[in-house]
């Protein structure tokens, strides 16, 4: 089952949510998720946008991840700047560019994947989720590196299985939380701004 938002929503507002828990939703619209006091709660299921084009959503809402989910990626989707909660160890499946602006807080690890040529994951915020015995984990598809701290907690250990890594923000950047790292596989280095881990 599937559910297309298209419109400029306004329902919701302080201490209500959008909750998302299987089946596929088309975020359509840039207010697609209604007031940006709207807390989006993803359990699970896929994520798309079908609008014909890339849509940045610009109420900013606060997130909670409490279950792996899929980026379909007919269109490109950047969730805006508000603040994700990992619920959860989370497996992020993407299909094309998804972009994740806001800061990534929580005590779980995070794991990048990709089922299609040009799937991805951009992360622009100050992350701090993780900790002591968490990863991040890139077992393929694109991960986009695009804030000093976008790892997360310095505790976190950066594995990588596979698949391509860039840095995209335009303009260098040096990882100042100097995470321990495992690689487990082969992988690229895009270049399009230089990367110091």
């Amino acid at each position: 089952s599937s559910l297309t938002l298209s419109g400029a929503n306004t329902f919701g507002g302080s201490g209500k949510n959008i909750t998302f828990n299987n089946g596929t939703l088309n975020i359509n619209n840039a207010t697609a998720l209604g007031s940006a006091s709207n807390t989006f709660v993803i359990n699970g299921g896929y994520i798309d946008n079908t609008s014909g084009s890339a849509k940045t959503l610009t109420n900013n809402n606060p997130m909670t991840w409490n279950g792996d989910f899929y980026f379909l990626g007919s269109s490109d989707l950047n969730f805006g700047t508000g603040a994700v909660t990992l619920g959860v160890d989370c497996a992020v499946y993407s299909g094309a560019v998804l972009t994740v602006g806001g800061v990534i807080g929580g005590a779980h690890s995070l794991s990048i994947n990709s089922y299609g040529p040009s799937g991805g994951v951009t992360l622009s915020g100050a992350n701090t989720f993780g900790g002591s015995g968490k990863n991040i984990t890139l077992n393929n598809g694109t991960l986009n590196i695009n804030n000093a701290t976008a790892l997360g907690s310095a505790s976190n250990t950066f594995v990588i299985n596979g698949g391509y890594i860039d840095n995209t923000s335009g303009s260098a950047k040096t990882l100042t939380n100097n995470n321990p790292m495992t690689w487990g596989g082969d992988f690229y280095f895009l270049g399009n701004n230089p990367l110091n881990f």
